[in-house]
Formats: structure tokens, C-alpha cells, sequence
């Protein structure tokens, strides 16, 4: 019985830290989302 509660404890984990890269790898998106939006801006207000 143990083994089912650790394998399940195990799963919850790998589960976590896919979702942690999942999350890591949007805010990185989106940081470099703003980053060349903010760029635009600036070089259309440069115009």
C-alpha cells in the first residue's frame, strides 16, 4: 500500500515541476513579447 502513496506523491512532484518549466517558459515568452513591443514603440515615437 505504501508504494501506491509514494508513486502518487512521486507523480504530484513531476506533475509540479512540469507546470513550474510550463510557467517559467510563458513569463519568458511574454517578457520578450513586452521587450519588442516596448522596442516598437520606441522606434515609432522616434519617427
Amino acid at each position: 500500500m505504501p508504494k501506491i502513496v509514494d508513486s502518487g506523491k512521486d507523480a504530484i512532484k513531476q506533475l509540479a515541476q512540469q507546470a513550474e518549466a510550463i510557467a517559467d517558459h510563458y513569463q519568458q515568452d511574454t517578457e520578450w513579447r513586452s521587450q519588442i513591443i516596448r522596442e516598437s514603440a520606441i522606434k515609432l515615437s522616434d519617427r
